[in-house]
């Protein structure tokens, strides 16, 4: 299964990871680069104990990655819809902070 998880915090990243780990595909979408570029790496920005084995694995093996396209979303579900990265995907996750999407209308 595809699976698009939309923020990577303490919630978001835990959730994407252990989803590749169970073998999805799974793209982690979030606007920070600072966190991007340390979870492109494999490295994980927040400390949960195993995380960043689970990671590196799963990128490893291409079932994870991430992607800063967040657009689409930042104007709500409608007609950009299929612009957007996870539009392919099978179920889509939003774990985000209220400040950082806004209008989001509906979940899929």
């Amino acid at each position: 299964m595809k699976v698009c998880v939309v923020g990577t915090g303490y919630v978001g990243l835990v959730a994407g990871t252990c989803f590749a780990e169970c073998g999805n595909d799974v793209i982690g979408v979030d606007v920070d680069e600072n966190k991007l570029a340390l979870l492109r790496e494999g490295k994980s920005p927040i400390y949960e104990p195993g995380l960043e084995e689970l990671l590196r694995r799963n990128q490893k093996e291409g079932r994870l990655s991430f992607s800063n396209d967040l657009a689409p979303v930042k104007t709500g579900f409608g007609t950009d819809i299929d612009q957007m990265v996870c539009s392919e995907h099978d179920i889509l996750i939003m774990f985000h902070h209220k400040h950082t999407i806004s209008n989001i209308t509906k979940i899929f």
